[in-house]
């Protein structure tokens, strides 16, 4: 049997619509002839694709005076 490939987009859409069934994994997998592993897998996958796309930096911006002095230190030292 050959493997079919699926696009992440078809990927995203099964979860969704697994989320939305009231089937569990393993009847939906079965169901549309998925793997168990490979349902978690790509659920895992997007899930953290998202999260990296909407979590924020950790970056913290702060103003750096321009007098070219450093504290208790005189330019030239």
């Amino acid at each position: 049997m050959a493997t079919k490939r699926r696009t992440r987009e078809q990927w995203q859409a099964l979860i969704d619509e697994q989320a939305e069934s009231e089937l569990s994994v393993s009847e939906f997998c079965a169901q549309y002839d998925l793997t168990v592993s490979n349902f978690y897998l790509w659920r895992k996958k997007l899930s953290n694709d998202s999260q990296s796309l909407t979590k924020p930096d950790n970056w913290l911006a702060f103003d750096i005076p321009a007098s070219g002095k450093r504290a208790g230190r005189s330019v030239g030292d």
